[in-house]
């Protein structure tokens, strides 16, 4: 995965991130590598989840948020709206997402 993503960055990616479930994320940027711990629910749906992820990465990043501060808020995200059924229907509110 790390060797992947080490090939794209020399196609002229900036970063990579791989979710991987419940493991997390694996994200490579030319500089180093960053793995953000999956976080232990009990998840019954993972419809959404990646997009989840991604939006709420995006959003962070957007609001000036340092990457790994980013990575670390999205896998958040992803982990409770993997604690619901369906796909919009389990994306969480900002409030209840615990800093």
């Amino acid at each position: 995965m790390i060797r992947a993503g080490k090939k794209l960055l020399d196609k002229g990616v900036q970063n990579v991130i791989v979710t991987i479930g419940p493991r997390g994320a694996v994200t490579v940027t030319k500089d180093k590598v960053i793995r953000t711990e999956g976080l232990k629910v009990n998840a019954v749906d993972t419809t959404a989840a990646g997009d989840c992820f991604t939006a709420s990465l995006a959003v962070q990043i957007n609001n000036g948020a340092g990457l790994e501060e980013a990575l670390e808020f999205a896998n958040r995200v992803a982990a409770i709206s993997v604690q619901r059924w369906g796909a919009s229907s389990s994306l969480p509110y900002l409030y209840e997402i615990q800093e």
